[in-house]
């Protein structure tokens, strides 16, 4: 082992806890619960399980939990451990009161974050930023935690390599010659040919050695959907805030994560771990990533293909830094700074001196890059006027906005505190060169601006079993804008009693779909591939509670929901000139031509941009038949009214679907205009009610579905 890698067993040892019931810490016999890790100010990592049998006042957040902290001898009366109350702060997946789940089978995620109740000095891990399972580096991990031996609590510590992953957050364990003993649970298992934390402790192997773990990357299912302020995000923040300021406070003095990653064989010589704890907490001081999908674009933009399906969707603008290693023809220099740069871009109106200063460091990072590089990098930049950095070991002078810190946490002292205001003023011009570096790129193009809409569909497919009389197989994937779909999840047997309250596997594949198709205020919409017999189901009225922030009431609240029919219409692709795919002509002047009735549809003539209308179900009898003769005719859009209406219901339905129709300007907007109408009527602003019993189909001329390619048994 190097002595780098030593030194940050040393590290990581500093940050470990043992955590125990009320007083547990002066008992003869501890109350030793588990173990856990500090990684941020104020804030312990550990397994939701550790807690299980913890009395129910911890999990109404009691400060009832004791955690036990290693300590400088000199500093606590020769005592090398202190010990500080701390409370629950969240939980996953979340406790459930029923009392399912017991300390043995806990379900993954298995986290939980505890919040001390004071103020204490203490060290905090480094947490990976990356997003694929942990491998080790050097060939090994270093596992720490606590465990009972004697009637005492002992510290254990040893080497354990990766055997295999359980997705999504399962990591398995080996330990020659050893277990994971109880009250390890909840310690640290850290890369150190990285030097990184990349896992939790979990549970010991049954009949075998070695144990479980959880990813760290399990930490990004802390959301909180609508509302301002994540969970994770805030960690994250506050942890990388933490190792920059204590990396500038200390480096000179004392052994830092950062000094000592430096140091490792494995450390890049380009992207190097200073420049990675500077760039992340300058990213610390800008206003939360607003989505995964913003986050995916921008690095995307920033080197195209380095997501992959078996990663977790990043989070925060840390995780989409961490995509970024290795990239694909670029260096990492070159890559993470112009990811950055348009992390700055598209912030820049709600942050500006955040947003500045984190440029400005971009541009000082890249002057020693090639001038061809150095060039395309200046081009990002988004404002004409310059915030004084100084680049290199002096680190940058942080002029970022104040912003509220983390509830309880103890922020370390900033080296370089807040010293005046920056300019917004916006780039309209190249910078002149100065002394502050050669830039001469334009801006015309605005590469920084925030991300434009980009036009993803998650798109379910469900498909007849081809033994089963009424069950279904389903997808789910990703279309992106140039048409490639993606596969994200896939199931099996599912009933068609089922699709009334679909099973939470399904509604977690379209969960993860969303996460990474929506934008900003750009919600994906859904479109839902079936058979015919399957129309008149409500699938508008399912609820994901997912993690975006437009997961807040059934899907055709807040998403466009469309039904599209599993049996093609119209010409063949190949048929259809590229020029005009996917396109759509706008409506009729006429405005009594856009819409007919759907059972008069075969008879008049094919028009793409006529929408039809009919009350009632349609997926059999008359209407059905009629359907298919307008599909088949080259009619694109129905809407319809799902339930049973009087003869006085339908007149007045019919008259407020065709004042819809006539506000748009094109078939496609007819799902949106929908689930416009549901919202005004959930604000309470309309009193559209009857608008949560229409669906709406729609398909473009000449486009073909994203459906499941199906395989026969050889």
């Amino acid at each position: 082992m190097s002595g780098g890698e030593d030194r940050l067993k040393g590290l990581l040892y500093d940050a470990t806890v043992w955590i125990g019931g009320p007083g547990g810490g002066g008992r003869p016999a501890p109350d030793l619960w588990g173990s856990g890790f500090f990684i941020a100010p104020g804030r312990i990592l550990t397994c939701a399980h550790v807690l299980a049998e913890a009395p129910p006042g911890v999990w109404r957040g009691e400060p009832k939990i004791s955690v036990v902290y290693p300590v400088r001898p000199e500093e606590n009366g020769g005592r090398r451990e202190a010990t500080v109350t701390a409370r629950l702060l969240y939980c996953l997946p979340e406790h459930d009161p029923a009392g399912r789940f017991d300390r043995g089978s806990w379900p993954l995620p298995d986290l939980a974050v505890i919040g001390l109740d004071e103020e204490v000095e203490h060290p905090c891990v480094w947490l990976s930023d990356l997003s694929t399972p942990p491998g080790g580096a050097s060939g090994r991990l270093e596992y720490r935690g606590f465990r009972i031996d004697g009637g005492k609590v002992r510290a254990r510590s040893g080497a354990c390599a990766v055997e295999g992953t359980d997705e999504p957050y399962g990591v398995r364990l080996g330990i020659e010659g050893g277990e994971i003993k109880a009250g390890l649970s909840g310690g640290p298992v850290a890369d150190l040919g990285r030097g990184a934390v990349v896992a939790v402790v979990k549970a010991r192997s049954n009949n075998s050695d070695g144990g479980t773990s959880v990813q760290i990357t399990a930490l990004r299912e802390l959301r909180s959907p609508g509302r301002a302020g994540q969970p994770y995000q805030e960690l994250i923040r506050s942890h990388d805030r933490w190792h920059w300021a204590v990396h500038q406070r200390d480096r000179d003095v004392a052994r830092t994560w950062t000094g000592e990653q430096s140091k490792l064989p494995n450390s890049s010589s380009d992207w190097r771990p200073e420049d990675r704890v500077e760039a992340l907490g300058l990213l610390a001081e800008l206003p939360d990533a607003p989505d995964s999908g913003t986050v995916l674009s921008l690095v995307e933009k920033a080197c195209p293909g380095q997501f992959e399906l078996r990663m977790p969707p990043p989070v925060s603008w840390r995780d989409g830094a961490g995509l970024l290693y290795d990239p694909v023809r670029k260096s990492e220099t070159e890559a993470v700074l112009g990811y950055l740069l348009r992390v700055a871009g598209s912030v820049h109106e709600l942050a500006p001196t955040a947003a500045l200063t984190l440029q400005d460091w971009a541009l000082e990072r890249a002057g020693s890059l090639p001038e061809h590089v150095r060039s395309e990098i200046g081009r990002l930049a988004v404002v004409r006027e310059r915030v004084g950095v100084a680049a290199g070991r002096g680190g940058a002078e942080r002029r970022a906005e104040p912003e509220t810190p983390v509830e309880g946490h103890t922020a370390a002292p900033d080296p370089n505190p807040p010293s005046g205001e920056g300019t917004s003023a916006l780039r309209d011009e190249p910078v002149p060169e100065t002394g502050a570096g050669p830039w001469t790129g334009r801006a015309d193009a605005d590469p920084a601006a925030p991300p434009a809409t980009e036009a993803a569909v998650v798109v379910l497919e469900l498909r007849d079993d081809w033994w089963l009389e009424n069950h279904y197989h389903w997808t789910v994937r990703l279309v992106g804008p140039t048409g490639d779909a993606e596969l994200v999840d896939a199931g099996e047997d599912l009933a068609v009693t089922d699709l009334v309250d679909p099973p939470q596997s399904l509604l977690d594949g379209l969960s993860r779909s969303f996460l990474r198709a929506d934008v900003g205020d750009y919600a994906a919409p859904l479109e839902v591939l079936v058979p015919r017999k399957l129309f008149d189901l409500p699938f508008d009225a399912w609820r994901v509670n997912g993690p975006t922030t437009h997961e807040s009431g059934p899907l055709g609240l807040v998403r466009p929901v469309s039904i599209v029919d599993q049996w093609p219409h119209g010409p063949d692709p190949s048929e259809v000139p590229r020029a005009t795919r996917g396109t759509l002509r706008p409506l009729t002047a006429d405005p009594s031509a856009r819409m007919v009735q759907l059972l008069d549809a075969h008879k008049a003539s094919p028009a793409p941009d006529v929408v039809l209308f009919h009350c009632g179900p349609v997926h059999g009898g008359p209407a059905g038949t009629a359907l298919s003769h307008a599909l088949d005719a080259g009619f694109t859009t129905l809407v319809w009214y799902r339930a049973h209406a009087t003869p006085q219901e339908r007149e007045q339905v019919t008259e407020e679907v065709r004042r819809m129709i006539d506000r748009l300007r094109t078939p496609a907007e007819v799902a949106a205009a929908v689930m416009a109408l549901r919202a005004d009527h959930a604000a309470g602003s309309t009193p559209h009610d009857w608008a949560r019993h229409l669906a709406v189909l729609h398909h473009e001329p000449g486009r073909r579905p994203a459906t499941a390619d199906l395989l026969d048994t050889p």
